[in-house]
């Protein structure tokens, strides 16, 4: 499905494609900084099942895709917990794909 964005301050020629995931269940690498202990970062897999991948394009070029993720446990099942994952398409490939 596309949709066309209307809201104040985003360019009228935005679109999204919502995206159907082909294989839901993976793992993200997270990096986070640790609240009131300057200097320390937590590195971990979590584990996550993909809800739906955001396609962003300006004038029919992929520039980023949005993925809303339900974190689970080792064993798959799904935590109270959710992440949303920003990545940058550089070269306009239009490819989500780990390197």
């Amino acid at each position: 499905m596309s949709v066309k964005v209307k809201q104040d301050g985003i360019p009228d020629d935005i679109t999204i494609d919502i995206l159907d995931p082909s294989k839901p269940e993976g793992e993200v690498l997270l990096v986070r900084c640790m609240p009131r202990q300057p200097g320390r970062l937590e590195i971990r897999n979590q584990p996550l099942r993909v809800r739906e991948i955001w396609s962003l394009k300006r004038r029919d070029r992929t520039f980023g895709f949005k993925i809303n993720a339900a974190l689970t446990g080792r064993n798959g099942v799904v935590l109270a917990a959710a992440e949303v994952l920003l990545f940058y398409d550089p070269d306009g490939s239009g490819q989500l794909t780990v390197q």
